[in-house]
């Protein structure tokens, strides 16, 4: 709007560039003389945008001007202009600018007029938030829609107007405009995250038609969804849930939809129970509860005891907000109930830290304890900025379900207001549960210890000290634990209390370095001089923790496994102290480790003599026990190992020697033994120690298969000497892969080895294959990377492999047998070279087989010979035989291919593809004999 110039024209007729006239820019500017002197000359006039003066001074919000002027009520403006469409009235142009008392002046003469956009005065003042304007409006304009169908309420909802809604509420909730959308789904379209909860009268109600990408019977909570507006669907969940669309969607199948896991989760209770909406009355109460509207609360107070979705009553909302006047309001009706979570009333108002609601509460809701068991004073003990209230005592000495008291809450938080009321009737009482890091049986001191509250400690350390909880933990160890230097110093005197496990409260702070804290407290408890070393002080206290960590960083070794004082002596070679630490033999740290285990790895020369008191001890103590879990220390040691096979990995002939006698056959939980490692680190030496272990394979897959010994582990290792030992004791084992030492040996290609292993070609699987006949088979087909070694490996051990197989078979033939076998063979021989026109090699053949069978063989060479003659036989024959059953010739041509590769019988049993080429098969032609004499 273009502000008219203060030099007021006085020209009857006259107008500016803007068509204005005088008239009308007096009553802009709110000249009353100057309106009453161009009153009867220019009255009725209108500018270029059809704006007469009444229309300028009610923008303005002249009001003696408007009175002069209300003649020129009932006219309508030409253009949009200054936020009100074409055809709009002075009344609208008021409403629209907030101007209230223009508005009062002119609604006798132009309410419930609508412009152009079917709009009336009253939508323009809701959807701009004036509160004055909707007031003096609603009455006569209410429920009247404009072109889209939509109401008031709704361009209130779309103007974010949250102060007029409540107002509207009561005339126009539940409404649909022309889309079917309701003011709850503009608010949740628009994620005006204020407007909703004053809207859920409006809930279960559903979209009327599709639009845009909202299907038919959406509602406001699927909306919600799809906008992915995690607050809003907390909001209309109790509300909504469980309802569907026309296609049967709920607001889960939406979430599941979108992809929002988040959401997902929250609607997983969609199956509940669904709360009815609440009325309109039941939503302004609520509402003018929180804002602390109490004359408006008194309007409502029909409504009182309602719930909202999270079970909150005007009475909780209104001691939240610390509206002590609504809540004096409220108080008979409401005090008492409980939320979803059990909270009351009074509890809100303690969480917000309103004194005055405390003190009106606390004689209606005391002692009421919430789902967890806290009281009203346990949350104000909690609440560190809130105000103390002396008429909240007379809830001490209570106990939550954890065991937790007000004093234990309030020294947890920092809050010391409560606690020096508190500590004469709550000290010494102690928690039931385990929260967080505190044992059962935890104490206020020990919560204070571990929240580093110092000044709580130095209350609380007369009455509580030397407790400890159901774990034996004592307020120093808290203190320690949470790296409170101050606070540690201030309990250092319960240093000498042990846990359950006989550890002291330095030990423990070690052990979770906090040598930063422990250090200054070892300083502190040095009482024999100023040269005592830290390490002399724990030695003296025996603080056998401390000690460990001490010695082993002396060394320079950092070692977070919690070890024992005798472990650390004997990596650091601190023999002088190690007799000392005796009784710790037989534990553990917490990766399993023994000292027998780190003696062996050190190679402690006491190790050697089993007859020693120390190896006696430790043998008798550690031998059998295994790690926990895989470690480093030097190199990595897998888990489930023993101390024997510690002194494997670390080639320990001595500690071997050693413990032989104890550990040897105890393997890991795959089933490795320390032979098999042994033969890993290719140690002959070590492998003939532990030769009675051969035998042994593996009973879980780990990074061999089930069924590994170690013989098949020197075989791949192509240890060749190792091989030649174990060969006696493992030969003919079969892993779970259907897999000998020699399949091993030949896949690895280690040919030297392989030649050692031949016996095993006749062992056979469990379907009865041998290996002679896996091997033809695996590498006639694999000839490619990653198998080119292994396959030339086989082709170079190939005749080995064929003698040694036709050797085993012929050795466990009886003589019948071989005579029948050989009979049969003797004929099919004699068929074949009759057919192929080598009748000379039949006498060969025959001459040497009964040579062979009658033993007159007297220089053992005729076997040799006929193994040759057999085997140019079988040339012979394969080179012209069908090469499906070689016993027939191939009469059967192929098409298209032309292949004459198989006979008449097996070509019927060929599907779709020539055995040779693959090439797809049409037919086969059968060829007949010439008959003897045909002619071409």
């Amino acid at each position: 709007m273009v502000t008219p110039h203060p030099d007021i024209i006085e020209e009857h007729g006259k107008r500016d560039f803007m068509g204005r006239t005088g008239l009308m820019r007096a009553a802009y500017e709110g000249d009353l003389a100057t309106v009453n002197r161009l009153l009867d000359s220019e009255v009725r006039l209108q500018d270029r945008n059809g704006w007469t003066a009444l229309m300028h001074a009610a923008l303005m919000g002249r009001e003696g001007c408007v009175r002069r002027l209300l003649e020129e009520t009932g006219m309508r403006s030409l253009r949009t202009e200054a936020g009100v469409s074409p055809n709009s009235t002075a009344l609208m142009i008021a409403a629209r600018h907030g101007q209230t008392g223009c508005v009062r002046l002119l609604l006798e003469y132009e309410v419930g007029l609508t412009n152009s956009s079917h709009r009336t005065a009253l939508m323009y003042a809701s959807q701009h938030d004036h509160l004055e304007c909707v007031t003096v409006l609603v009455e006569r304009e209410a429920r009247i829609r404009d072109r889209e169908g939509q109401t008031a309420l709704i361009l209130a909802v779309h103007g974010r107007a949250q102060r007029v809604i409540p107002i509207l509420l009561l005339r126009e909730a539940k409404l649909f405009d022309k889309q079917g959308l309701t003011a709850l789904m503009w608010a949740v379209i628009t994620s005006n995250h204020e407007a909703v909860p004053l809207l859920l009268c409006e809930a279960g109600r559903h979209l009327k038609t599709r639009w845009q990408c909202y299907s038919t019977g959406m509602t406001a909570l699927m909306l919600a969804v799809l906008h992915e507006n995690g607050a809003m669907v907390e909001l209309l969940l109790p509300y909504e849930r469980g309802l569907t669309d026309r296609a049967q969607h709920t607001a889960q199948w939406f979430a599941e939809t979108i992809g929002n896991s988040n959401l997902v989760f929250k609607l997983s209770c969609e199956k509940k129970r669904r709360l009815p909406p609440p009325t309109e009355e039941q939503v302004l109460l609520i509402y003018f509860s929180t804002v602390g509207d109490s004359n408006a609360v008194a309007q409502y107070l029909s409504a009182a005891t309602t719930r909202d979705g999270t079970g909150m009553t005007a009475l909780m909302h209104a001691a939240r907000n610390g509206h002590r006047k609504v809540v004096a309001l409220l108080i008979e009706k409401e005090a008492g109930i409980k939320d979803d979570q059990g909270m009351t009333a009074l509890m809100h108002g303690t969480i917000s830290g309103h004194r005055d609601v405390i003190e009106l509460l606390v004689e209606h809701e005391q002692k009421i304890q919430d789902a967890s068991g806290r009281t009203a004073l346990m949350h104000a003990s909690r609440n560190t900025s809130g105000p103390y209230s002396e008429k909240l005592l007379v809830e001490q000495g209570i106990c939550d379900d954890r065991g937790w008291t007000a004093l234990m809450h309030g020294v947890a938080n920092g809050n010391m207001q409560y606690a020096h009321s508190l500590v004469q009737t709550e000290v010494r009482m102690r928690t039931t549960s385990r929260v967080d890091t505190f044992h059962v049986g935890a104490t206020a001191l020990m919560i204070s210890a571990a929240t580093g509250n110092l000044e709580a400690i130095k209350l609380l350390l007369e009455y509580e000290i030397y407790i400890q909880d159901d774990a034996g933990h004592s307020a120093l160890c808290y203190a320690i634990e949470a790296g409170d230097v101050d606070g540690a110093q201030a309990l250092v005197m319960e240093e000498r209390l042990r846990d359950r496990k006989g550890y002291s409260p330095l030990d423990l702070g070690v052990y979770t370095d906090k040598l930063y804290v422990v250090r200054p407290l070892l300083t502190s408890l040095g009482g024999l001089g100023a040269n005592e070393t830290n390490l002399e002080t724990a030695l003296r206290l025996g603080h056998e923790g401390c000690v460990a960590i001490l010695l082993l960083e002396e060394a320079g070794v950092y070692d977070p496994t919690w070890p024992t004082a005798l472990m650390a002596c004997i990596r650091t070679n601190r023999k002088d102290l190690v007799e000392r630490f005796l009784h710790q033999a037989g534990r553990q740290n917490t990766e399993g480790w023994t000292a027998l285990m780190y003696a062996v790895a050190m190679g402690v020369t006491e190790t050697s003599n089993k007859n020693s008191e120390f190896m006696k001890l430790l043998l008798d103590k550690e031998s059998g026990l295994r790690t926990t879990t895989e470690s480093y220390d030097r190199r990595c040691y897998p888990s489930g190992i023993t101390a024997l096979i510690v002194a494997t990995l670390n080639q320990n002939e001595e500690g071997i020697r050693a413990l032989r006698e104890s550990e040897l056959g105890l393997t890991t939980p795959c089933g490795m033994t320390a032979l098999m490692y042994a033969c890993e680190a290719h140690n002959l030496a070590i492998v003939k120690l532990l030769l009675a272990e051969a035998g042994m394979e593996t009973m879980e897959k780990g990074d061999l298969p089930k069924g590994t010994t170690a013989l098949m582990i020197a075989a791949m290792n192509g240890f060749e000497d190792m091989v030649e030992l174990l060969l006696p004791y493992e030969l003919g084992r079969i892993n779970d892969e259907g897999l000998t030492a020699l399949a091993i040996a030949i896949q690895h290609a280690h040919y030297d080895c392989a030649r050692l292993l031949l016996l095993e070609v006749c062992v056979r699987d469990d379907s009865s294959q041998t290996q002679y006949e896996a091997l033809y088979d695996k590498y006639q087909r694999y000839n490619q990377h990653p198998w080119e070694r292994a396959h030339d490996c086989y082709l170079r051990l190939k005749d080995d492999l064929v003698e040694t197989y036709f050797r085993y078979n012929l050795s466990i033939l009886s003589r019948g047998s071989l005579f029948n076998a050989l009979h049969k063979l003797l004929g099919r021989v004699e068929e074949t070279l009759y057919r192929e026109g080598q009748s000379h090699l039949v006498l060969d053949c025959l001459e040497t087989i009964w040579m062979v069978l009658l033993c007159e063989d007297p220089n053992n060479t005729y076997l040799e010979t006929l193994d040759a003659l057999l085997y140019h036989l079988e040339e012979l024959h394969f080179d012209n035989s069908c090469i499906i059953c070689y016993a027939r010739q191939p009469d059967a041509v192929l098409l298209p291919c032309r292949h004459l590769l198989v006979c008449s019988l097996c070509a019927d049993q060929i599907e779709k593809q020539c055995p040779y080429c693959r090439t797809g098969l049409d037919e086969a032609i059968v060829i007949e004999p010439r008959s003897p004499g045909e002619v071409d």
